[in-house]
């Protein structure tokens, strides 16, 4: 089973669904696509991570307009690459985090 896989309004990866805005889901398919057509010596594990990456981003911050979801993506990118990958970590707690608030406050 592939690590990623893309619906009308979602992206799933490594069995996690994050829910997406059309442009930012519209946005991350197409760099996905490019990926896999031209970042050839990419593993699909971590693409994978990529993706879930600019994912869990996307989910939070709802890009309203085919432009604002490509800037996001492009800011993303860059910090991706400019801290070692290392950014993932920070975008990773505060998904949790929000998820978590959003869990509570459903109880």
């Amino acid at each position: 089973m592939a690590q990623i896989q893309f619906g009308d309004k979602w992206v799933q990866v490594k069995g996690s669904i994050f829910y997406l805005t059309p442009h930012a889901l519209e946005i991350l398919k197409a760099w996905y696509d490019w990926s896999v057509n031209y970042d050839t010596e990419a593993s699909e594990e971590f693409r994978a991570e990529e993706v879930e990456y600019f994912a869990k981003a996307f989910e939070m911050l709802k890009p309203q307009s085919h432009d604002e979801a490509f800037h996001y993506l492009t800011i993303l990118e860059n910090a991706f690459v400019q801290t070692d990958y290392k950014i993932k970590e920070i975008i990773d707690r505060i998904h949790a985090n929000k998820s978590g608030n959003i869990l509570v406050r459903e109880l």
